[in-house]
Protein backbone atom coordinates (compact mmCIF):
# COMPACT_ATOMS: atom_id res chain seq x y z
CA UNK A 1 0.00 0.00 0.00
CA UNK A 2 2.80 2.45 0.82
CA UNK A 3 4.06 1.90 -2.56
CA UNK A 4 7.97 3.16 -3.46
CA UNK A 5 8.11 4.75 0.38
CA UNK A 6 11.50 3.94 2.04
CA UNK A 7 10.35 2.19 6.15
CA UNK A 8 12.38 0.53 8.40
CA UNK A 9 10.50 -2.40 7.90
CA UNK A 10 11.38 -2.28 3.60
CA UNK A 11 14.94 -1.10 4.33
CA UNK A 12 15.54 -4.20 7.26
CA UNK A 13 14.39 -6.82 4.95
CA UNK A 14 16.25 -5.51 1.24
CA UNK A 15 19.30 -5.74 4.15
CA UNK A 16 18.41 -9.30 5.02
CA UNK A 17 17.19 -10.69 2.02
CA UNK A 18 19.63 -8.73 -0.41
CA UNK A 19 23.00 -6.76 1.11
CA UNK A 20 23.81 -9.40 3.40
CA UNK A 21 24.33 -11.73 1.72
CA UNK A 22 25.94 -10.38 -1.51
CA UNK A 23 29.60 -11.49 -2.43
CA UNK A 24 32.17 -9.55 -4.64
CA UNK A 25 33.59 -11.61 -7.35
CA UNK A 26 37.40 -10.33 -8.25
CA UNK A 27 37.55 -8.49 -11.02
CA UNK A 28 37.32 -10.68 -14.24
CA UNK A 29 41.01 -9.88 -16.87
CA UNK A 30 40.06 -6.87 -18.49
CA UNK A 31 38.95 -7.16 -22.88
CA UNK A 32 41.73 -5.81 -25.09
CA UNK A 33 39.27 -3.75 -27.20
CA UNK A 34 38.27 -2.10 -23.73
CA UNK A 35 41.14 -1.64 -22.89
CA UNK A 36 41.93 0.23 -26.59
CA UNK A 37 39.22 2.30 -26.22
CA UNK A 38 40.31 4.27 -22.79
CA UNK A 39 43.61 3.92 -23.97
CA UNK A 40 42.44 6.51 -27.15
CA UNK A 41 40.76 8.71 -24.37
CA UNK A 42 43.12 11.87 -23.33
CA UNK A 43 44.13 10.50 -19.39
CA UNK A 44 43.89 13.56 -17.69
CA UNK A 45 40.57 14.11 -19.33
CA UNK A 46 39.40 10.72 -18.43
CA UNK A 47 40.96 11.26 -14.77
CA UNK A 48 38.88 14.32 -14.43
CA UNK A 49 35.52 12.93 -15.01
CA UNK A 50 36.31 9.71 -12.20
CA UNK A 51 37.82 11.75 -9.70
CA UNK A 52 34.63 14.05 -10.15
CA UNK A 53 32.38 11.26 -10.08
CA UNK A 54 33.54 9.79 -6.92
CA UNK A 55 33.61 13.42 -5.56
CA UNK A 56 29.78 13.89 -6.50
CA UNK A 57 28.89 10.89 -5.26
CA UNK A 58 30.54 10.56 -1.76
CA UNK A 59 29.05 14.62 -0.78
CA UNK A 60 25.59 13.38 -1.93
CA UNK A 61 25.76 10.46 0.35
CA UNK A 62 28.10 11.56 2.74
CA UNK A 63 30.24 8.75 2.84
CA UNK A 64 34.29 9.20 2.37
CA UNK A 65 35.87 8.76 -1.03
CA UNK A 66 36.76 5.29 -0.72
CA UNK A 67 33.46 4.07 0.31
CA UNK A 68 32.07 5.90 -3.36
CA UNK A 69 34.52 4.19 -5.01
CA UNK A 70 33.83 0.82 -3.72
CA UNK A 71 30.35 1.28 -4.33
CA UNK A 72 31.23 2.42 -7.85
CA UNK A 73 33.30 -0.44 -8.35
CA UNK A 74 30.68 -2.72 -7.04
CA UNK A 75 28.27 -1.46 -9.53
CA UNK A 76 30.24 -1.18 -12.44
CA UNK A 77 32.02 -4.51 -13.80
CA UNK A 78 34.85 -2.04 -16.29
CA UNK A 79 35.07 0.16 -13.67
CA UNK A 80 38.37 2.26 -13.63
CA UNK A 81 38.91 4.34 -10.02
CA UNK A 82 40.88 7.92 -9.85
CA UNK A 83 44.47 7.27 -9.37
CA UNK A 84 45.39 6.67 -6.08
CA UNK A 85 41.54 6.16 -5.15
CA UNK A 86 41.77 2.25 -5.67
CA UNK A 87 38.98 0.41 -4.11
CA UNK A 88 40.15 -1.60 -0.96
CA UNK A 89 39.55 -5.41 -1.08
CA UNK A 90 36.02 -5.82 1.10
CA UNK A 91 37.20 -9.53 2.30
CA UNK A 92 36.07 -10.09 5.46
CA UNK A 93 37.40 -13.62 5.77
CA UNK A 94 34.70 -15.38 4.97
CA UNK A 95 35.70 -17.45 1.67
CA UNK A 96 32.85 -19.81 -0.05
CA UNK A 97 35.36 -22.71 -0.98
CA UNK A 98 36.46 -20.94 -4.36
CA UNK A 99 38.35 -18.32 -2.95
CA UNK A 100 37.22 -15.93 -4.89
CA UNK A 101 33.63 -14.42 -3.27
CA UNK A 102 33.50 -12.67 -0.42
CA UNK A 103 31.15 -10.76 1.88
CA UNK A 104 30.17 -7.30 1.98
CA UNK A 105 32.41 -5.55 5.26
CA UNK A 106 30.23 -3.33 7.20
CA UNK A 107 31.59 -0.27 6.11
CA UNK A 108 30.83 -0.79 2.09
CA UNK A 109 26.57 -1.92 3.85
CA UNK A 110 26.74 1.35 5.35
CA UNK A 111 27.53 3.21 2.16
CA UNK A 112 24.59 1.13 0.52
CA UNK A 113 22.11 2.40 3.54
CA UNK A 114 23.65 6.15 3.33
CA UNK A 115 22.30 6.12 -0.16
CA UNK A 116 18.38 4.55 0.76
CA UNK A 117 18.50 7.31 3.60
CA UNK A 118 19.14 9.82 0.96
CA UNK A 119 16.14 8.88 -0.65
CA UNK A 120 13.93 8.42 2.24
CA UNK A 121 15.09 12.30 2.71
CA UNK A 122 13.73 13.71 -0.29
CA UNK A 123 10.52 11.79 -0.07
CA UNK A 124 10.05 13.12 3.35
CA UNK A 125 10.58 16.59 2.17
CA UNK A 126 7.91 16.33 -0.78
CA UNK A 127 5.21 15.94 2.09
CA UNK A 128 4.64 11.79 2.25
CA UNK A 129 4.12 10.40 5.70
CA UNK A 130 6.90 8.03 5.86
CA UNK A 131 8.55 10.22 8.97
CA UNK A 132 9.95 7.61 10.70
CA UNK A 133 13.32 6.99 10.77
CA UNK A 134 14.76 3.70 8.66
CA UNK A 135 17.82 3.19 10.53
CA UNK A 136 16.01 1.42 13.31
CA UNK A 137 17.07 -1.13 15.77
CA UNK A 138 16.80 -4.05 13.19
CA UNK A 139 19.12 -2.29 11.15
CA UNK A 140 21.48 -1.12 13.91
CA UNK A 141 21.80 -5.36 14.80
CA UNK A 142 22.44 -5.99 11.48
CA UNK A 143 25.08 -3.58 11.23
CA UNK A 144 26.74 -5.06 14.96
CA UNK A 145 26.20 -8.46 13.92
CA UNK A 146 28.38 -8.23 10.83
CA UNK A 147 30.58 -6.24 12.82
CA UNK A 148 31.10 -9.11 15.58
CA UNK A 149 32.00 -11.21 12.62
CA UNK A 150 34.59 -9.27 11.06
CA UNK A 151 36.55 -8.20 14.11
CA UNK A 152 35.97 -12.35 15.40
CA UNK A 153 37.47 -13.06 12.02
CA UNK A 154 40.01 -10.71 11.68
CA UNK A 155 41.02 -12.71 15.32
CA UNK A 156 41.11 -16.30 13.90
CA UNK A 157 43.43 -15.00 10.99
CA UNK A 158 45.78 -12.61 12.94
CA UNK A 159 44.61 -9.41 10.42
CA UNK A 160 46.88 -6.69 11.52
CA UNK A 161 44.46 -4.33 13.14
CA UNK A 162 46.69 -1.40 13.29
CA UNK A 163 47.28 -1.25 9.44
CA UNK A 164 44.75 1.31 9.15
CA UNK A 165 44.64 2.92 12.43
CA UNK A 166 45.40 6.58 13.79
CA UNK A 167 48.56 6.29 11.29
CA UNK A 168 46.99 5.20 7.85
CA UNK A 169 47.05 7.86 5.28
CA UNK A 170 49.59 9.48 3.00
CA UNK A 171 53.14 9.59 3.15
CA UNK A 172 55.21 13.16 2.47
CA UNK A 173 55.51 11.94 -1.36
CA UNK A 174 52.17 11.06 -2.01
CA UNK A 175 50.87 14.73 -0.22
CA UNK A 176 53.20 16.70 -3.25
CA UNK A 177 51.87 14.73 -5.81
CA UNK A 178 48.47 14.96 -5.11
CA UNK A 179 48.60 19.26 -5.14
CA UNK A 180 51.13 18.88 -8.09
CA UNK A 181 48.28 16.98 -10.09
CA UNK A 182 45.96 19.74 -9.20
CA UNK A 183 47.96 22.64 -9.72
CA UNK A 184 48.55 21.37 -12.92
CA UNK A 185 44.91 20.67 -13.69
CA UNK A 186 43.92 24.01 -12.48
CA UNK A 187 43.83 25.88 -15.52
CA UNK A 188 41.64 23.07 -17.37
CA UNK A 189 39.43 22.31 -14.41
CA UNK A 190 38.82 25.40 -11.43
CA UNK A 191 37.37 22.82 -9.49
CA UNK A 192 41.05 21.35 -8.85
CA UNK A 193 42.02 24.91 -7.21
CA UNK A 194 39.05 24.07 -5.21
CA UNK A 195 39.82 20.69 -4.22
CA UNK A 196 43.59 21.87 -3.37
CA UNK A 197 41.85 24.23 -1.15
CA UNK A 198 39.73 21.37 1.05
CA UNK A 199 42.66 19.47 1.04
CA UNK A 200 45.02 21.66 2.67
CA UNK A 201 41.55 22.63 5.30
CA UNK A 202 41.23 19.68 6.01
CA UNK A 203 45.01 18.49 6.42
CA UNK A 204 46.16 21.63 8.50
CA UNK A 205 42.78 22.11 10.36
CA UNK A 206 42.01 18.83 11.11
CA UNK A 207 38.35 19.64 9.80
CA UNK A 208 35.37 17.24 9.03
CA UNK A 209 33.72 16.53 6.03
CA UNK A 210 30.50 18.07 6.73
CA UNK A 211 32.37 21.34 8.56
CA UNK A 212 33.83 22.39 5.08
CA UNK A 213 31.00 21.52 3.43
CA UNK A 214 28.90 24.42 4.74
CA UNK A 215 31.70 26.58 4.72
CA UNK A 216 31.04 29.96 3.04
CA UNK A 217 33.88 32.81 2.48
CA UNK A 218 32.31 34.89 5.38
CA UNK A 219 33.81 32.08 7.61
CA UNK A 220 36.82 32.69 6.71
CA UNK A 221 39.75 35.63 7.83
CA UNK A 222 43.02 36.94 6.75
CA UNK A 223 45.60 36.98 9.54
CA UNK A 224 48.91 38.72 8.60
CA UNK A 225 52.42 37.27 9.51
CA UNK A 226 54.83 40.02 8.83
CA UNK A 227 58.16 39.70 7.48
CA UNK A 228 60.56 37.85 9.93
CA UNK A 229 62.72 34.70 8.80
CA UNK A 230 60.85 34.27 5.58
CA UNK A 231 61.93 36.28 2.11
CA UNK A 232 58.16 38.17 1.82
CA UNK A 233 55.33 38.74 3.93
CA UNK A 234 53.01 36.04 4.29
CA UNK A 235 48.95 36.28 5.16
CA UNK A 236 47.50 32.73 6.69
CA UNK A 237 43.81 31.80 5.95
Amino acid sequence: PDGELVTPDKLAAWLNEDILLRRVNKKPATRKGRARVRARQPAVRREQAALAEVKALAETLEVPLAEAVTLLANDREDYVPPTGLTPPDDSDGDDSGDGERSLLTRSTIDAYIAAVMELWRVQVAHGNKNTENPRGAAVRGFLEQRSRRRHRLDRDSYKDRGSDGIQAGYSDNEWLRIHEYLLSGAAQAPQHFRTRVDLLFGHYYLLRGENRRKMELADLSLLDYRQRKAQLDAAAL
